[in-house]
């Protein structure tokens, strides 16, 4: 590999260590001999293995896989779990192990088949990869903006940049910096062999990055992100297979700064030696004015996107990542949004039940001076014993801890002019004054209607 492609990476200024008295320098010293020595380990491997065919790398990978998911418990303890939550009663227990298994060893061969990357080229690529929906990708570009392709950990993503910069299409990845700076240096080299560029994400840098960016958006280059993982900075919490897991809004920001088109792709194993290049068609970027609700939106419809390609190709998603932890100052950032949120909700609710009589059988209070006008407004008729009106309103309730929006009930039987109108069709959701729902409420349903505004 060859040290000079590291030019091609744009990275911030590394920030100065914070001093500390002779303890931590010892300790820091001490974790950075271990961690040259780990990198000594993985250049050993990379040297015995270099000259090797692709097959056999990826063989070696899977093994390597393969021993992981035997020896590391509460890797695929975790693993499984995962797949449970999301697939439940549609997996078996063998499916749901078999799943986990199939997902520890494509990890492994990802890792071994990188290093092929520098041996590919022009000549050799269609033995490796095969691409579909291009013609999505060739259409965004068309517009001068630049494109945004999403993805996920699914597949062999780092073969994603490699090709389509293989290819001639002009192409940017953004990448934190690895805890090892050898083996970062080693990644880095990677990734720009066939011309990628690579904007690092730095704390305390994101100007710089956002200048990366937008430039090479303006120049009509693509953009590669990786959204689907925890993350400690820039995200919001938004629904992840039905359970909140904190999401890069960056996406979104990027999208609606320059009006760049976003396409969901991925890069799925097809073989032990071939893979393909997926490119879907482009998701919408809801522009409405709100800045702050409509980067909400954005991320959690990207979000749907990830999650339909981890349906359609399950095996090949990274489940033993903990996806959906949350650390203290995340949980309490959440509390807090869903503390001001439902201040204007029981304040509704609450106005509902002390005034339910609207002004005329003819015209619902849909209106209030408590309610915030940024949010969507749910008002569902009901009534006391009602086993269908229980059903909808605990569906709402789990639909509001991960969308944002105002909920009000209005109990009919306390207005016979209301219960007149609605005793043959309740439980019935209105949003934003239009009637949604009648009887049952649709889960998904609902949440594309509040998305939609």
């Amino acid at each position: 590999m060859k040290n000079s492609f590291s030019k091609k990476v744009i990275i911030p200024p590394t920030p100065p260590l914070a001093k500390g008295g002779w303890g931590d320098l010892i300790k820091k010293q001490i974790k950075k001999t271990r961690r040259y020595f780990v990198y000594l380990a993985v250049r050993l491997l990379v040297l015995s293995i270099w000259y090797l065919p692709f097959k056999a790398k990826s063989s070696i990978g899977a093994f390597g896989g393969w021993v992981c998911y035997l020896i590391l418990r509460k890797d695929r303890k975790r693993a499984e779990e995962n797949i449970k939550f999301v697939f439940g009663n549609k997996f078996s227990e063998k499916e749901i192990k078999d799943t986990a298994k199939i997902s520890f060893i494509n990890l492994g061969r990802n890792g071994i088949e990188a290093l092929h990357i520098p041996k590919i080229n022009l000549s050799n690529l269609k033995n490796y990869v095969s691409v579909e929906g291009l013609e999505h990708l060739d259409e965004a570009l068309k517009k001068g903006k630049g494109a945004i392709v999403i993805t996920g950990h699914i597949g062999n993503w780092e073969f994603f940049p490699a090709s389509i910069s293989l290819m001639g299409y002009p192409t940017a990845v953004i990448s934190r910096r690895y805890s090892n700076q050898w083996i970062d240096e080693i990644l880095k080299n990677l990734r720009v062999f066939h011309g990628t560029k690579v904007i690092v994400r730095e704390k305390g840098y994101e100007n710089h990055m956002m200048k990366e960016v937008l430039e090479a958006l303006r120049n009509n280059e693509i953009l590669g992100l990786l959204i689907d993982q925890y993350t400690r900075r820039g995200f919001l919490c938004v629904d992840f297979f039905g359970k909140p897991a904190t999401t890069p809004t960056g996406t979104a920001v990027f999208a609606m700064k320059t009006g760049a088109s976003v396409l969901p792709g991925c890069v799925i194993r097809r073989d032990k030696d071939n893979f393909l290049i997926k490119f879907y068609p482009p998701e919408e970027v809801v522009i409405t004015g709100d800045r702050e609700k409509d980067i909400y939106t954005n991320t959690l419809n990207f979000t749907k996107a990830i999650e339909r390609m981890i349906t359609e190709y399950p095996s090949q998603w990274a489940w033993m990542h903990d996806r959906w932890k949350l650390k203290e100052k995340q949980k309490l950032k959440i509390k807090s949004q869903n503390e001001v949120r439902s201040e204007t909700v029981g304040a509704d609710l609450a106005s509902a039940h002390l005034n339910p009589h609207p002004a005329s059988s003819n015209k619902r209070a849909t209106s209030h001076e408590s309610r915030n006008p940024k949010l969507p407004l749910v008002e569902i008729y009901s009534k006391p014993h009602c086993s269908l009106c229980e059903e909808a309103k605990k569906i709402l309730l789990k639909v509001k801890e991960t969308l944002h929006f105002e909920l009000k009930e209005i109990d009919i039987s306390s207005d016979n002019s209301v219960l007149e109108k609605y005793k043959e069709q309740i439980p019935i959701i209105f949003i934003n004054g239009k009637k949604a729902f009648k009887f049952h409420v649709d889960e998904e349903e609902l949440k594309k209607k509040l998305i939609r505004g």
